[in-house]
């Protein structure tokens, strides 16, 4: 089986999951696809050298993961956010504010990191291994379900990894039905639905207990009161 029984990219899959779940609040993707291959180690294998799994979610957020055993140079591991990105780094992470006005308010390619707005520190545990089980044993002590991964997050890591295993392995994009929970092979609905609350200027939808403003309103520059087709003759411009 690919890829996730398994191996590092098993282990980072995972953890982003599970990791992007707590952080957000949010839990099932609504759509999986992945992709990837064996594009240089032919070893007997079949577990990609390169592999890429994208998850979109119905609260309006996308996660990307993407892992490699052809190359140590390393991705940055951040939530990106409409009015500012958290940056996860050793001992805590970093704050960088944004411009939903979407000014300069990076560069073009990252020649440097940028400076973050603030820092926020986190003591790490001396062990991850060790302090999960602690707090599990804990927990079980207490008769406390709140552990550090609940049994709800460990579903949302390991179903997102199955639907991803199965878009590679069939080329398919897949829908999660959270009503049947249930896989389905994936259509046109996904972009016809978004694209349609595009047309109509509704508001879009929002992470529960976050806020990324008020989408919806947003106006056209002047100038693209020049786009549109010729109609009977007359400019759309007029």
């Amino acid at each position: 089986m690919w890829p996730f029984s398994g191996g590092p990219f098993t282990d980072m899959l995972t953890h982003h999951v599970t990791r992007m779940s707590a952080a957000m609040g949010v839990r099932f993707p609504a759509r999986v696809t992945a992709g990837g291959g064996l594009y240089l180690e032919y070893d007997g294998r079949d577990v990609p050298d390169v592999g890429t799994v994208v998850a979109d979610y119905e609260e309006g957020c996308q996660l990307v993961v993407t892992a490699t055993t052809l190359s140590g140079y390393p991705i940055e591991d951040v939530i990106r956010g409409r009015l500012g990105a958290i940056k996860f780094v050793k001992g805590g992470f970093h704050l960088f504010r944004d411009d939903p006005t979407r000014g300069a308010s990076f560069p073009a390619r990252m020649e440097q990191a940028p400076e973050p707005a603030s820092f926020e520190s986190v003591e790490p545990p001396r062990n991850d291994t060790e302090a999960l089980w602690e707090n599990f044993l804990e927990c079980v002590r207490a008769k406390r379900q709140s552990t550090f991964s609940p049994p709800d997050l460990g579903a949302v890591a390991v179903t997102t990894a199955a639907m991803a295993v199965q878009s590679y392995r069939t080329g398919k994009a897949l829908f999660w039905d959270r009503e049947k929970r249930a896989v389905t092979t994936a259509d046109s609905t996904w972009a016809e639905r978004w694209e349609k609350r595009s047309k109509q200027g509704a508001k879009p939808n929002q992470v529960f207990g976050w806020s990324g403003g008020d989408g919806g309103v947003v106006q056209p520059p002047p100038h693209q009161s020049l786009a549109g087709p010729w109609l009977n003759g007359k400019d759309p411009a007029v």
